[in-house]
C-alpha cells in the first residue's frame, strides 16, 4: 500500500492512504508558529503526532530585511481592534489604546511594524508618452490620459483572454465595454497598446492581482493611490487584474482604488484597466 513518511521527534511515522488524522492545529506566539497534526489508523489507534515549529526572525518582528526586500510599505500608520476601534492621532501604534476598553491594542499590525520600503516612483518620458516606474518592485505602469484616446481614464472593458492556460477555464467576453482605439475587452486593449509601442515598449500586459494591489496606498483614500504619480485614477469602480478566480471560472479579481479593497467580478462586467510591464 502506498504510504507517506512523516518525521517527528527524530522518529518516523508511516502513514498509509487509509489512515486518518485529526484537524491540523496551528498555534502562534510572538516569535514562532507551530503546526500540529495527530495521525490514527483505521482502527482508531494513535500512530503519532507531527509538530513543526517555525521560528520567526526576532521577537515580535517579521522576517524582513530593509536592504534586500522588494516589499513596499502599505501606508497604514494606525491600528485597530476586533471592535474596529481606531487609534486616531497616535503615530506610534505600540502605545495605542482601545478607546472602548482602555487596554493596549494587540501588536502585530502593519501600523506597528511599518515594514517594507517607502513607496517610491519615477516618471519615465519617451517622446510624448509618460509611464511610471515603481522603484521598489521594478514594475512599470501605464499612466492614464484624459484625451479620449486609446488610454483614456474613462474607458471600460470586459475581461477576455482566449489562452486556456491563463483564463481559468472561461475566456470571458469579447468587446463588451465602452472605449475608443481598440475592441473593448482587456485582451484587445493590451494588443492595441503594444502595437502603439507605448512609452517605447511592446510587452505591456494586464497585471496580476498581487501586482495591482502593490500600488494601493492605504495612507489615504479616494484615491488610495499616489495621486501625484497616478493621476486620473478612477475610484468609482474596479480595475481588472489578469487573475481568474480558482473557484468560479466566470469571475476575475479586481481592485478598487477608493479604499484600496480587492474583490472579484464577473468577466462580462465592464471595469477599468491599468496595464503593467516587467521592468528591465
Amino acid at each position: 500500500m502506498e504510504s507517506l513518511l512523516w518525521k517527528y521527534e527524530s522518529k518516523t511515522i508511516q502513514k498509509n492512504k487509509s489512515d486518518i488524522y485529526s484537524p491540523i492545529t496551528i498555534n502562534s506566539s510572538a516569535d514562532s508558529v507551530s503546526v500540529e497534526a495527530t495521525f490514527f489508523n483505521t482502527e482508531g489507534n494513535k500512530l503519532g503526532v507531527v509538530t513543526e515549529v517555525i521560528a520567526l526572525a526576532g521577537v515580535g518582528q517579521p522576517n524582513y530585511n530593509a536592504g534586500t526586500s522588494k516589499l513596499a510599505q502599505t501606508g497604514i500608520t494606525e491600528c485597530g481592534t476586533t471592535n474596529d476601534t481606531i487609534s486616531l492621532g497616535l503615530g506610534d501604534c505600540s502605545i495605542a489604546v482601545d478607546n472602548a476598553t482602555g487596554s493596549q491594542i494587540p501588536k502585530g499590525q502593519d501600523g506597528h511594524y511599518q515594514a517594507g520600503l517607502p513607496m517610491s516612483y519615477t516618471l519615465i518620458h519617451n517622446g510624448n508618452d509618460t509611464c511610471i516606474r515603481d522603484n521598489i518592485t521594478g514594475l512599470i505602469w501605464e499612466k492614464k490620459t484624459t484625451d479620449a484616446g486609446l488610454r483614456d481614464k474613462n474607458h471600460q472593458y470586459t475581461w477576455y483572454n482566449p489562452d486556456s492556460d491563463l483564463n481559468g477555464g472561461n475566456m470571458g467576453k469579447q468587446n463588451g465595454g465602452y472605449c475608443k482605439g481598440s475592441a473593448c475587452d482587456t485582451y484587445a486593449f493590451v494588443q492595441a497598446v503594444n502595437e502603439s509601442n507605448y512609452c517605447g515598449y511592446s510587452d505591456w500586459r494586464l497585471p496580476t492581482f498581487e501586482e495591482l494591489s502593490s500600488i494601493v496606498d492605504y495612507s489615504g483614500y479616494n484615491p488610495a493611490i499616489n495621486n501625484s504619480y497616478f493621476p486620473n485614477t478612477k475610484t468609482n469602480d474596479y480595475y481588472w487584474s489578469s487573475s481568474p478566480n480558482a473557484n468560479y471560472n466566470d469571475v476575475a479579481y479586481t481592485v478598487r482604488f477608493h479604499y484600496g479593497n480587492g474583490d472579484y467580478n464577473y468577466k462580462n462586467d465592464t471595469h477599468y484597466v491599468r496595464l503593467v510591464r516587467t521592468g528591465k
